[in-house]
């Protein structure tokens, strides 16, 4: 069975899905792979599923349809015909909807508790099914197209099913329902879709939020440039010197066997083969290093930290160095990080899947920091009374600031903590001690000492991308149609002068405006910055101590950081080796 991708600089599988709350939209939730949700596997399976504490709840979703599907390669075709041709029919709603033709669930024996799907491949009632199925699932997905606020009616996960029959206005008993076609939503943290063991699932919507996992699916990759290769206007600095570009994105990474279909395409290249591991060293130049933008994010900035510059090469050739069975999976990642073939959504690991860059609720804890007036210490826990009275026991006091500063600016944080406890002197503290502390305890909060903005590739997906440029190239090219209609019309007559021209112009004035928008769509994202004396430093750690596992994006990208660091170890030591060449 083939191994799924992952990103290669901090672990995690492309193949992520997400179980989205009641109060959610169908476009919270996905799965791993192509149905578009993770499935609602009945009460009785084996493992028995949710508990009914949980709430979870069910609910029958159109069985996706791949963009194969839609191009009539599997049958659909011929029933969209019909509907088109059809100029009588009016969209059902729901409630009066013909029932679905469908499987019967999986038949479970009570005596080994072995699951059968009842039916055997290559019987007539298989494709006979889908036959009858397809016309009314289309007719239900284009009445959803025109009333977008609509869905099917959500259902406690625990009926009795032998007993229930409201699925649909036919009484159609639910345990004729397959599983394959039902969504599986989550009631709340009790959800143990999860526990069942089975490949699929996805993480909880009530332990991590759609903003912060919107990311996780998303993958890039950098590629070999081949001998004739040319710049491109949208290359970065270092495609432009290295030795590797980056290719589009992937919003649905396949398995291993198969190559990603990324968006745009770049400098020819519509399907980089990534690998985590490759076959022989001969054959790297056919293989591309499979990452996620935000991750590369991370990366580029422990790089600035440590080097004071941003070493892609020594990423891809530390890349193409271990791409090999043994060191992808024994490289010392986070215990969360599973080492198998194939991902399992853990309940309480769901800050794998956090964006590290555009974090939610960091805005919030940065603004609570912010400092106004000309504070310049921190006095939250002073009290001068008592350092008055103090002051001629204790022998710290007779010290100039200067030296107690200096004595401060090379101790640790506990340290600190340790010295405020044992003298009073060291109450007021000024907020550029706080603030060295951050720098060199918590590098991985870069807003405290970077101001290099976010690549636009790890601010978008590649399904929104393609849609931005699609619908930017469509209104271009209305535009434009429009000033040659207004050219056409304007010339006819025995005039001097176009009678359009002034429409002409003010057209033309739009599409320059256009243009100059469709530039900016790859623009790079400004990153928070934190000045120094306009920040409260002390009140700031304070404020990330108290919430260091509730902002999940933060803390994966505090493990990601990690991996860095520890990437970054080996690109030194495979230098000194000669095995990787200066950068």
């Amino acid at each position: 069975m083939s191994s799924q991708l992952r990103c290669h600089i901090c672990g995690v599988s492309f193949n992520i899905g997400r179980v989205r709350r009641p109060d959610e939209p169908p476009a919270a939730a996905w799965d791993g792979f192509s149905t578009g949700y993770v499935l609602s596997y009945p009460a009785q399976f084996p493992g028995g599923g949710c508990p009914k504490s949980a709430q979870c709840m069910s609910v029958f979703r159109i069985p996706f349809a791949s963009a194969e599907d839609l191009n009539g390669k599997h049958g659909f075709q011929e029933d969209m015909d019909d509907i088109e041709d059809d100029g009588d029919y009016v969209p059902d709603c729901p409630e009066n909807d013909e029932p679905f033709e469908l499987y019967k669930i999986p038949q479970i024996s009570s005596a080994n508790g072995s699951v059968s799907d009842g039916l055997q491949r290559g019987e007539p009632e298989v494709s006979s099914n889908l036959r009858r199925s397809s016309n009314e699932a289309y007719r239900r997905f284009l009445h959803l197209l025109e009333h977008p606020a609509e869905d099917f009616k959500m259902r406690p996960h625990h009926l009795d099913l032998s007993l229930a029959t409201d699925l649909n206005s036919a009484n159609e008993p639910l345990d004729t329902v397959p599983y394959f076609q039902t969504e599986h939503i989550a009631g709340g943290s009790d959800c143990r879709i999860n526990c069942l063991g089975l490949e699929g699932g996805g993480y909880n919507g009530h332990n991590i939020s759609f903003e912060d996992m919107r990311w996780c699916k998303t993958a890039q990759f950098l590629v070999r440039k081949p001998d004739q290769w040319c710049a491109a206007p949208d290359d970065d600095e270092f495609e432009r010197s290295g030795h590797y570009f980056l290719s589009g994105l992937s919003d649905s990474v396949p398995h291993c066997d198969f190559k990603s279909e990324v968006f745009p395409r770049r400098h020819d290249v519509s399907s980089p083969n990534g690998q985590n591991v490759i076959g022989t060293l001969e054959d790297g130049q056919d293989y591309a290093m499979p990452f996620h933008p935000a991750c590369l994010e991370v990366f580029k900035r422990a790089s600035l930290y440590r080097y004071g510059q941003i070493d892609i090469e020594g990423l891809a050739d530390w890349w193409f160095l271990e791409a090999t069975q043994q060191s992808f999976y024994d490289f010392p990642r986070h215990s969360a990080v599973q080492k198998g073939k194939h991902w399992h959504h853990t309940d309480g690991d769901e800050f794998l899947a956090a964006n590290p860059c555009f974090i939610t609720q960091l805005p919030n804890v940065l603004a609570a920091a912010e400092r106004l007036g000309n504070e310049i210490v921190d006095t939250s826990t002073s009290s001068k009374s008592e350092y008055t009275r103090l002051r001629c026991t204790d022998v710290f006091s007779v010290l100039p600031p200067e030296l107690r500063s200096l004595i401060l600016i090379h101790l640790t944080s506990p340290d600190v903590a340790n010295l405020r406890l044992a003298s009073r002197t060291f109450y007021q503290i000024p907020q550029y001690i706080f603030r060295s502390l951050t720098l060199r305890e918590m590098p991985w909060l870069w807003e405290a000492w970077s101001t290099l903005d976010y690549s636009f590739w790890a601010s978008t997906t590649g399904d929104v991308l393609e849609a931005k440029i699609k619908q930017h190239r469509q209104r271009l090219e209305k535009l434009q149609a429009a000033v040659e209609v207004l050219i056409q019309e304007g010339n006819h007559g025995n005039y001097q002068r176009n009678i359009n021209e002034a429409a002409i112009s003010t057209v033309q004035s739009l599409i320059e405006s256009m243009e100059e928008e469709g530039a900016s769509i790859k623009e790079s994202v400004p990153a928070p910055f934190l000045l120094a004396n306009k920040t409260n430093w002390y009140r700031l750690r304070c404020e990330l101590a108290r919430n260091s596992t509730s902002i999940l994006g933060l803390r994966n990208r505090r493990r990601i950081w990690k991996d860095c660091e520890e990437i970054l170890d080996r690109i030194e030591r495979y230098r000194a080796e000669g095995k990787i060449m200066a950068g």
